[in-house]
C-alpha cells in the first residue's frame, strides 16, 4: 500500500482503534499542519499528527503519533503528548506537561504547567487540571 493515512478522528480512543484495528500504524502520513497554525521549529511532530487552524505548538514540544491539536488549541513549551492524544478546540496544555497516550483535553479545558496526566485521562470541557504535578 503506497497511500498514507491522516487520522483526523476527533476523539483519541476511536482514532487509535481504527488505526490499530486496520493495521495502519506504518501508513500514517507525515504531520499535517494548517497554514493558519503556528508550530515552533524545535517542536517534534510524529507521523499522523494533525494541527488545525489557529493552533499554537511552542518550542520543545513533542507530539506523539496520531495526536490531534484542534482549532485554536495551545501546547506550551517543553510539553510531551503521547500517542493519539486530542487537544480539543480552545484547550490549553501549559508548559512542561506530560500527557499520556489516548488522553483528551476537552474544549476550553486547561492543564496547568508541570503536570502529568496518566494514559487515557480526560480533562472535561471547560475544566482545569490542577493536581498530580511532576514534583
Amino acid at each position: 500500500m503506497d497511500a498514507r493515512v491522516v487520522p483526523a478522528i476527533g476523539y483519541p480512543v476511536p482514532r487509535w482503534t481504527v488505526i490499530t484495528r486496520d493495521g495502519l500504524e506504518s501508513y500514517l502520513a507525515r504531520p499535517v499542519v494548517s497554514p493558519d497554525a503556528r508550530v515552533h521549529p524545535t517542536a517534534e511532530l510524529a507521523e499522523g499528527v494533525v494541527v488545525m487552524a489557529g493552533a499554537k505548538v511552542c518550542a520543545g514540544v513533542r507530539l506523539g503519533p496520531a495526536t490531534l491539536v484542534s482549532y485554536n488549541g495551545f501546547v506550551g513549551h517543553g510539553s510531551t503528548l503521547g500517542t493519539s492524544v486530542s487537544v480539543m478546540p480552545n484547550a490549553s496544555v501549559c508548559g512542561d506537561v506530560i500527557v499520556g497516550d489516548l488522553s483528551l483535553v476537552g474544549a476550553n479545558g486547561c492543564v496547568l504547567e508541570e503536570r502529568v496526566l496518566a494514559a487515557r485521562s480526560v480533562v472535561p470541557a471547560g475544566s482545569t487540571f490542577r493536581s498530580a504535578n511532576s514534583e
